[in-house]
């Protein structure tokens, strides 16, 4: 029997770990028999226990792997399992390449757990959008008597229209990302399923939102309680300043006669109160009261839009991060990954610091201010590194460079996500938010990073694949030696020393 030859081609590091070799030329992919289900065995077994203790045990294995997977996101380490490479060979379109194979079992790790969370995001929100619909908050109002009964239902329907809109994104977000979790196998499907659940639960909901349903609210009930309520006020006033004025001129009509004994002259006719100017005076007040009033709602408003989108932002800068740290272990040579990394990093870093000066200049809590710091200075890391980062690894090297990155990243990050826990918990303990509302909205979050790590993981790996092959096209072509030139003339290159490389004026276009 006849062994296949190794390969001639040199690791690129002595610590790589171990892969799988990959198939022959021409050979087959090994084809898996037919799997058996939990009932199928248990229908097949003597000892179902056994059977029931083993699946336990294996279901155990995978989740210790996937959480692994997920928290690491290195390809040095983490590969495919027998059985996903198994699974992944005898596809409709197989996938035999080791690489390629570890890349597939890496979007499988993330994609179900993003759908996990963002299903009990989903779970939650479902149930506060019910206790709304059941009008508690509305019902409260009404009994305060502070505002007209149709402005609360218009405020009531307003509420409903904007949460109605996010809440059916998320539901759809929630099945897309269980689809491709499903169809992890088929790597381009899963692809463009997991990116239309991104667009599903990030874009939507955006342009959803951009809708004014603040024209919904109708202040003229409101307005005409308010209209009446100055209107007595300042015929109160203007009725006190006549009573005023004629006791002034009551007074001065007492006089003395020669002997010292006082005359009193017939009292002056009493006037009227100026109705025009109270209607005016109302309707200045009234104008200025409405304006108030309106000016709170659209803040209320805003206020929500925020915490309806808030999940999304929040996860989408740590996101993109975490997924260039990621396939700079897949593609240790591209420097892609990494100046991708080093751009996003002081966005990312600058959107947490400006939501800290907020915090901090409205004095909202302490905590929310300590722990927006730790997140803002978390970022930062990776523009400390940021030469080892952009520049050419090997496998090794690129592994250590990520695994100190992430080493300097993970307490500040740990920290700052212990604080807003306890912030969390502290405002649930004064009845400020619900349980519902804090699950809900950190599920959002973890299934939005998880969702985005894999979406921007498919899109770079897709990009950088195309630009090294225009690159190998571009190298050989004559416009590579026009670019050259250019560089030349910009001080940025040193011309060829063959003379092979055009001058600046000829690198000109005619």
């Amino acid at each position: 029997m006849t062994t296949p030859a190794p390969d001639a081609s040199p690791p690129e590091s002595s610590n790589a770990p171990d892969t799988p070799p990959a198939q022959p030329h021409g050979a087959a992919p090994p084809k898996p028999g037919p799997p058996q289900g939990l009932l199928q065995q248990l229908q097949q077994s003597n000892e179902p226990g056994q059977v029931l203790l083993g699946a336990a045990k294996q279901n155990l294995r995978v989740l210790t792997i996937f959480g692994r997977r997920v928290s690491r996101s290195d390809f040095y380490n983490e590969k495919a399992m027998d059985e996903e490479r198994a699974a992944l060979a005898a596809a409709r379109t197989p996938v035999t390449e080791p690489l390629a194979q570890d890349y597939a079992a890496w979007r499988r790790a993330l994609l179900w757990p993003a759908a996990v969370l963002l299903l009990v995001a989903a779970v939650f929100a479902c149930i506060d959008y019910v206790l709304m619909w059941g009008g508690e908050e509305t019902d409260v109002l009404r009994e305060q008597g502070a505002l007209p009964t149709d402005f609360i239902d218009d405020l009531d329907l307003v509420n409903r229209w904007m949460g109605i809109g996010p809440l059916i994104f998320l539901i759809c977000a929630t099945g897309l990302a269980g689809w491709a979790a499903c169809a992890w196998r088929s790597a381009k499907w899963s692809a463009r399923v997991a990116r239309g659940a991104w667009v599903v639960v990030f874009l939507l909901p955006i342009l959803w939102l951009v809708i004014p349903f603040t024209t919904l609210l109708d202040y003229s009930s409101i307005e005409s309680r308010l209209y009446e309520a100055n209107k007595q006020q300042a015929e109160a006033v203007a009725q006190a300043e006549l009573a005023q004025s004629q006791a002034q001129q009551a007074q001065a009509q007492f006089q003395q006669n020669p002997w010292g004994q006082p005359v009193q002259t017939p009292t002056p006719t009493i006037g009227q109160v100026d109705e025009e100017k109270v209607r005016t005076q109302a309707r200045e007040a009234t104008d200025e009261q409405i304006k108030a009033i309106r000016d709170t709602v659209s803040l209320s408003v805003a206020f929500g839009v925020l915490i309806l989108l808030g999940p999304k932002v929040i996860g989408l800068f740590p996101g993109i991060v975490r997924s260039c740290l990621t396939l700079k272990t897949l593609l240790p040579q591209s420097s892609a990954p990494g100046w991708i990394a080093i751009v996003v990093a002081p966005f990312y870093a600058l959107f947490f610091a400006l939501i800290l000066s907020a915090a901090i200049q409205s004095d909202y809590s302490w905590m929310l201010s300590v722990a927006l710091g730790f997140l803002t200075l978390a970022p930062l890391v990776v523009l400390l590194r940021w030469g080892a980062v952009a520049e050419p690894q090997t496998p090794d090297r690129a592994h250590r460079v990520v695994r100190a990155i992430r080493l300097a990243m993970g307490p500040l990050t740990g920290i700052g996500i212990a604080f807003l826990v306890v912030l969390l918990i502290d405002k649930i303990s004064e009845e400020l938010i619900t349980v519902s509302d804090a699950i809900s909205f950190v599920c959002a979050i973890g299934g939005n990073l998880l969702l985005v790590q894999v979406v921007v993981s498919d899109l770079m790996v897709s990009l950088i694949g195309r630009a090294h092959r225009e690159g190998q096209a571009f190298a050989s072509s004559e416009l590579a030696d026009r670019l050259h030139g250019r560089f030349v003339g910009l001080g940025l290159a040193e011309p060829a020393a063959d003379g092979s490389t055009p001058s600046p004026a000829e690198a000109r276009p005619a």
